[in-house]
């Protein structure tokens, strides 16, 4: 098996400054190459990200000096005001059933779903905890959102989300990654890390092996 896997969260700041290279990595592959998508669920309700003076410090570096230097994605200001909203809990839930969802609904549009909904969070400000967004999102890449909201609340997609997740753990483990974002290689039975800010890099690497 041949296939890219990339490992992420909807509200990884570092996954959605490395979005711009991923795009340009995946709309450079060969149409029929594999590229999955794994949604690890690094915020829980157990453990969100916390948010304080000095992480909205952190995410202001990244998101307005480091991501726009190193691939051109900016945060908006409205995202970093959203980060701000009393009583917000930064948790991925919604958004990793979401994943799972648009996966098993129709797998050749969950990519473009995914990056349009990260996409929605931090650069317009688009509320990660209403389900609405995630309706919105997924009639956008022509998905239909009445099945998208039964899908939410089926039980079945609950148990997809959380498989996903624990083969996005056990995956970042194999590789040694400590966290997201994570590009894996699989090819000939082995797993190899490319690098998710480097769209050129990576493709030189595929194509060293005449993949793409």
């Amino acid at each position: 098996m041949t296939r890219l896997i990339y490992v992420y969260d909807t509200l990884c700041g570092w996954c959605f400054v490395a979005r711009p290279e991923i795009s340009k990595l995946h709309a450079a592959l060969p149409p029929d190459f594999e590229f999955r998508t794994l949604h690890a669920h690094l915020f829980t309700h157990d453990h969100p990200f916390p948010i304080n003076d000095a992480t909205l410090a952190m995410v202001k570096e990244v998101g307005w000096k480091v991501g726009p230097e190193k691939t051109g994605a900016r945060m908006s200001e409205a995202y970093v005001s959203l980060l701000q909203t009393p009583g917000l809990v930064h948790e991925s839930g919604l958004s990793a059933r979401a994943a799972a969802a648009a996966d098993s609904l129709d797998p050749a549009r969950a990519y473009d779903f995914e990056m349009a909904l990260q996409g929605a969070v931090f650069e317009q400000g688009a509320d990660f905890r209403d389900p609405q967004v995630v309706l919105t999102n997924w009639t956008a890449v022509g998905g239909a959102p009445d099945a998208m909201e039964r899908a939410l609340a089926d039980p079945e997609t609950e148990k997809r989300q959380l498989e996903t997740a624990r083969m996005a753990h056990a995956l970042l483990a194999r590789v040694g990654a400590r966290g997201t974002p994570t590009l894996i290689l699989e090819h000939q039975g082995r797993l190899s890390l490319l690098d998710a800010f480097d769209s050129d890099d990576a493709l030189t690497r595929l194509r060293a092996l005449g993949l793409a």
